[in-house]
């Protein structure tokens, strides 16, 4: 038993594209959405909700994030910046 071809390319584009107009839509639109727009592609659907069961769940995650730091460093780290700089 072999590892799964690469997902060509233009298979990628398309759960790219869906993937991305899915996550612009309330999560309770998500389902219609990707109802009419994998019609009959089962595999293509399973493909997107894969990736965005993934989003939200590193979103939760990140979200936490800020938190973890502030209650596991010295209080100075508060002030600290996490934005990188330009130069």
């Amino acid at each position: 038993m072999g590892a799964e071809p690469p997902m060509k390319s233009e298979r990628w584009r398309q759960v790219e594209e869906l993937f991305h107009a899915a996550l612009e839509l309330a999560p309770d639109e998500r389902q219609a959405f990707l109802a009419q727009a994998c019609s009959e592609d089962a595999e293509l659907r399973l493909q997107v909700e894969h990736l965005i069961s993934i989003d939200r769940h590193a979103g939760s995650h990140l979200e936490r994030l800020p938190n973890e730091l502030r209650k596991s460093t010295p209080a100075k780290a508060e002030s600290w910046s996490f934005a990188t700089s330009a130069d």
